[in-house]
């Protein structure tokens, strides 16, 4: 059975301190400090192989900007021994805010990576100083999850040869990081940002895995009498709340853009039973222009923030529509900008 789409797994160690831009900053002891996120998010991890495959001159860089992505990047979640540390986000004395748990030993910690101030200075005409700033990095020697989702989607012998292609280059690409680094975030030119990739393992999922997947989820809404929960484990460029008619619509173009036997089905009737937390966060982003190599900035939006739980009462669903989920769940996502790591979820 030929695989739909391959699992790209490792494990990511910053060998210097990272700045992951936010838009935010916070005052400590009357300094404004620039705020830095505590992991890498999937579009910073796009970003530096995107620089990286120009570099190689490999012809993978066009899939960065025509729409039809082949490689899905994750969030570098936080690992924390045998686990890794999964967003929550939680109601405490009427502050809506984002937590860590941890998926094997259910430890909970705010900020679960190590984190410090960094003191710069910016220059000025003749190399004067013209103002100092000081800045959030996180710490060396903590450890992340790497994750891509690789898609083999073909529809003729031409497009599975040029696949294999593209599989060929990402997998050249991720030895050199194996071997040399990769420098992700701001601040490189300083020496800030290196990770190396470690624990590199290639797997595929077939349709076979699809169904197994399918079979559970369809299992927990039967046990739920109907009902599931939807778990954004990354930001999710969708309306808030998530509703029904988005969750149909992705899961069938995540079915639509990785099974080349897609066929049309009936669609469930998916509707909200509870009212969520609300946490909305501001995004922005660098599209890569490949031809001239820049980027070009995309305005900050609001999004749904990691952690987000919904829950849904779902009637009327065909296998189609669980293998249609899996597949969402496994290999896309859910709203848009879904190669740059967001809208990750897991249904529980």
């Amino acid at each position: 059975m030929k695989p739909l789409a391959f699992k790209i797994q490792g494990e990511l160690e910053n060998q210097s301190e990272l700045h992951i831009a936010t838009n935010n900053t916070y005052n400590e002891r009357g300094s404004q400090i620039k705020a830095s996120d505590i992991y890498p998010l999937g579009q910073n991890l796009r970003g530096a192989f995107g620089y990286l495959f120009l570099e190689m001159k490999s012809k993978i860089a066009d899939t960065l900007e025509n729409g039809h992505p082949v490689i899905y990047f994750r969030d570098a979640l936080i690992k924390h021994h045998d686990g890794i540390f999964i967003p929550v986000v939680k109601l405490d004395k009427g502050i809506r805010q984002v937590v860590y748990e941890c998926c094997e030993c259910l430890h909970i910690d705010k900020y679960p990576a190590l984190r410090q101030p960094m003191a710069g200075i910016s220059l000025g005409i003749e190399g004067t100083v013209r103002n100092m700033y000081t800045t959030d990095v996180i710490s060396s020697k903590n450890r992340f999850r790497f994750e891509a989702i690789f898609n083999m989607k073909a529809k003729s012998a031409q497009e599975e040869k040029l696949n294999e292609e593209y599989l060929a280059e990402f997998i050249s690409a991720l030895k050199y990081v194996e071997d040399n680094g990769l420098y992700i975030g701001k601040r490189n030119s300083k020496g800030l940002g290196k990770v190396i990739l470690k624990k590199l393992t290639i797997v595929p999922i077939t349709m076979e895995d699809i169904k197994k997947r399918a079979k559970i989820i369809s299992q927990i809404v039967r046990d739920e009498d109907g009902k599931m929960w939807i778990h954004l484990f990354s930001d999710t460029l969708s309306s808030f709340p998530l509703s029904g008619e988005d969750i149909v619509r992705d899961t069938k173009n995540a079915a639509k853009f990785f099974d080349p036997d897609f066929t049309q089905y009936k669609d469930p009737k998916i509707t909200h039973i509870e009212k969520p937390v609300e946490l909305l966060v501001n995004l922005s982003f660098l599209d890569l222009k490949v031809k001239t190599g820049k980027p070009r900035f995309e305005a900050p939006k609001s999004v749904i923030s990691r952690g987000t739980r919904f829950r849904y009462q779902v009637t009327d669903a065909v296998p189609e529509f669980f293998n249609a989920i899996a597949m969402a769940e496994l290999l896309r996502g859910l709203g848009d900008r879904t190669s740059f790591g967001k809208g990750e979820f897991v249904v529980s």
